[in-house]
C-alpha cells in the first residue's frame, strides 16, 4: 500500500510504503491512515490543491483497510472456534476408547505402540491417549479391550 503525503514547502509528494511484516509496529493500522489523511489535508499548498479523486481514492483505500481487518478478526475467531470443536471431538473421540485395545505410532520415534487406553489427556495442544501417551490422531487400530499389557 503507498500514501502520498503533499509536502507543502516543496509543492512535492513523499511516498512512504509499508509491507506486510509479522511486527505489527511496521504495519500502518486505520488510525495511522486517517493521520496521514488529516496531515495531508491540513499542510496542503493552497495554490496547489490536490485532484479529489486522489482524496475520494485514499477514502476507498481506507474503507478497503477496515474491511480487511475486519476479517482478519473474524477469521482469527472462527480458528480459534474450530480449534476449540476439533480439541472437543478429540475428547470425545478419546473418551470412546477408554477399555479398547488400540495401536497406534508413536510420534518422537516413528515405532508402532499398542496397548489398552485407561484415560485420555489434553496437555493444550494435543489429546493423548494413556498410559500410551500417544496423539489421538496417531491411531490406527482400535479393537476391543485384549488381556494383554501395555507395550511402548
Amino acid at each position: 500500500m503507498s500514501v502520498n503525503m503533499p509536502n507543502s514547502t516543496q509543492g512535492t509528494t513523499n511516498t512512504a510504503n509499508t509491507q506486510n511484516s509479522a511486527n505489527s509496529a511496521d504495519v500502518l493500522g486505520k488510525d495511522d491512515f486517517l493521520k496521514l489523511l488529516v496531515a495531508e489535508l491540513q499542510n496542503q499548498d493552497p495554490t496547489q490543491s490536490i485532484d479529489p479523486t486522489q482524496y475520494v481514492a485514499e477514502m476507498a483505500q481506507f474503507s478497503s483497510l477496515e474491511q480487511m481487518q475486519n476479517i482478519d478478526t473474524d477469521v482469527q475467531k472462527t480458528n480459534t472456534l474450530m480449534q476449540s470443536m476439533l480439541t472437543s471431538t478429540w475428547l470425545t473421540e478419546g473418551s470412546s476408547l477408554i477399555g479398547k485395545s488400540v495401536v497406534g505410532t508413536d510420534p518422537t520415534t516413528g515405532k508402532p505402540v499398542s496397548g489398552n487406553v485407561t484415560g485420555v489427556n489434553y496437555d493444550g495442544t494435543n489429546v493423548t491417549v494413556q498410559p500410551l501417551g500417544i496423539p489421538i490422531q496417531n491411531i490406527t487400530s482400535v479393537t476391543s479391550a485384549a488381556s494383554t499389557s501395555t507395550t511402548v
